[in-house]
């Protein structure tokens, strides 16, 4: 590739960087609407390379990767997949989003203590106490 498409790759990543965290699903939305009619963009977004490269120190992910992270999520498929979709006409707009973070376990009602039944233990203990105070007092 020349430098020109890496320049433009460089670019576009720090155009989705440079957006406040709020704002870079929607960067990324308008870029990949640009897909069907920008062989350049659809060039460096499946570029092998970039799709290789491993995340930076600041653990940035270069555009291919980015965006390829963004279909994968919203999609259901990688950015290669994606661009065929498009170009076919035929992208699943429907996917189920899955949700990020693991779902709570439902909250179960407290249990009642237990309790030990009232047996006849108890008031024969009683009654061996009035005994032995009867005993005592006689």
């Amino acid at each position: 590739m020349t430098e020109v498409h890496f320049a433009r790759a460089t670019d576009l990543s720090r155009m989705i960087y440079s957006a406040a965290p709020f704002q870079r699903l929607g960067a990324m939305k308008d870029i990949l609407g640009h897909v069907p009619h920008d062989s350049g963009l659809r060039r460096i977004l499946t570029d092998p390379s970039l799709l290789k490269e491993p995340p930076r120190p600041d653990n940035r992910l270069n555009i291919a990767k980015a965006a390829s992270a963004y279909t994968k999520k919203f999609f259901g498929v990688s950015i290669v997949t994606y661009i065929k979709q498009v170009k076919e006409g035929a992208v699943n707009e429907e996917f189920v989003i899955l949700r990020a973070c693991p779902v709570a376990a439902p909250v179960r009602e407290p249990r009642a203590p237990q309790r030990s039944p009232i047996t006849s233990t108890t008031s024969s203990l009683s009654e061996k106490a009035e005994c032995t105070l009867l005993r005592t007092c006689r």
